[in-house]
């Protein structure tokens, strides 16, 4: 019985990839043909890289990480930009499939929930708004894929006594630090799995003490490249990027809701979602300080605008698309469900190892979230949140499917309500954002 049952889901696993890839090829070929903007200077990077080895990476404002990864996807070969996106999405796609599975399997083992890891597993590879981003020459899904590894190697399972995590534990650190020389808006997610390691150390000794230097300079090693670039291009010190621009993206961030680029022909590739809460103010602390309720309803209204996938690219080809409604209620059924899922993941009933592993990943979400906050945030920015809510939204689907066996019609027209609740608001809020935009005004 065993054996029918592993090649039963064997055979559903290669469906789930097959459908997968037969998406993820259908929007590589709708999404903008060739590398432009920022695209193109991770391009550009890539080549220098090439001609020049690792010290061709040497950038004010961006780390060796992706550039280095685009020219390992094109076999460190002279390519033209869109070569580079054809290898870079096949690269990019095969990361991001071992990622989910690789998961997967942990968070099915952390949570011991039939079901769970599989229905993770459909539930990532088949989200269009995650697979949309494996075509496009930018750091967001590498990165994400990157955290998602980490965070799933730092959560707890039954582990042999006889053989401490400490490979999981090195590796989770190390990906970490990675996912942060790719893109460094992904630092908060070492400290998130730093803290993770250490509430297990303290509850549990799961570490032995010889192996914490280990795991410590695992983190570490992705920063040594990015060092050594920083003090021979610029003779600075620094573990990421020289240039610093988050006060000036904070500011930015003050006057505008969301951030979207257009590449419509003839057209200016700004759409800019304006805050009406900001009077032009020059600083930060000056709208604080004029209306600080207002500017907690503009982080939160970040929050809100970089979870509304209103576009499935980051470069938008057509700014009233067809399938931006239907996509959006789907986007926020899914966050609806994720919602779900969270209470019984953290509830009292649950044994303290699966609670800790459902802390983890919020921490990781919320790490990842915060830091985007204070800028002018655009939806790619979400794929880490995204990633990390989604064993949530499985636990909602499948507690959602044991209403439905045991015939709870009271709960399960509670459920509906409060879902067309939910996305009636939800819809209405993000119908609203988008007005913000002159460009997209009565989209």
């Amino acid at each position: 019985m065993r054996g029918d049952g592993g090649e039963r889901s064997t055979r559903s696993a290669w469906l789930v990839t097959g459908v997968s890839l037969a998406l993820a090829y259908i929007l590589f070929f709708s999404g903008y043909p060739s590398p432009i903007y920022d695209a193109y200077h991770y391009w550009w990077l890539s080549q220098k890289i090439v001609v020049r080895g690792l010290w061709g990476a040497a950038n004010e404002v961006r780390t060796y990480g992706y550039p280095l990864f685009v020219a390992l996807s094109t076999g460190f070969q002279r390519v033209s930009p869109e070569a580079a996106r054809v290898f870079v999405f096949h690269a990019q796609l095969l990361v991001y499939l071992v990622a989910c599975a690789v998961a997967a399997r942990r968070f099915g083992a952390a949570f011991s929930q039939p079901g769970l890891g599989p229905v993770f597993y459909a539930s990532t590879v088949w989200n269009p708004f995650l697979l949309s981003r494996a075509g496009e020459v930018l750091s967001d899904l590498l990165s994400a894929s990157l955290v998602l590894l980490a965070v799933a190697l730092s959560l707890p399972r039954p582990e042999d006594p006889r053989r401490p995590p400490v490979a999981a534990a090195a590796g989770s650190v190390f990906f970490a630090g990675l996912a942060s020389v790719v893109r460094p808006a992904s630092l908060p997610i070492l400290a998130a799995v730093g803290l993770v390691w250490v509430a297990r150390q303290v509850r549990g000794r799961v570490l032995p003490m010889r192996a914490l230097p280990l795991i410590a300079v695992a983190g570490l090693l992705p920063f040594v490249p990015q060092l050594a670039i920083s003090l021979r291009g610029f003779g600075k010190v620094e573990p990421l990027v020289v240039t610093k621009l988050y006060r000036d993206q904070a500011l930015w961030g003050t006057a505008l809701l969301k951030y979207a680029t257009s590449v419509v022909p003839g057209e200016a590739p700004e759409i800019e979602y304006r805050n009406p809460f900001s009077k032009g103010d020059p600083s930060v602390r000056a709208f604080v300080a004029r209306a600080p309720l207002g500017y907690l309803a503009t982080l939160a209204l970040h929050l809100f605008a970089m979870l509304d996938h209103d576009f499935l690219f980051t470069y938008v080809a057509d700014l009233h698309p067809v399938y931006r409604w239907p996509l959006e209620a789907l986007n926020f059924l899914f966050l609806f469900f994720a919602a779900r899922g969270i209470g019984p993941a953290i509830g009292k009933d649950r044994p303290s190892t699966q609670r800790l592993a459902a802390a983890a990943l919020l921490l990781a979400a919320a790490f990842s979230a915060a830091i985007y906050l204070p800028v002018a945030v655009e939806s790619r920015f979400s794929l880490p949140v995204d990633l990390l809510i989604t064993p949530f939204f499985a636990m909602g689907l499948l507690r959602t499917r044991q209403d439905l066996l045991a015939r709870r019609t009271g709960v399960l027209l509670r459920l509906g309500a409060a879902a067309g609740v939910f996305l009636g608001l939800a819809l209405t809020l993000s119908s609203w954002i988008a007005a913000q935009a002159e460009r997209l005004a009565g989209s």
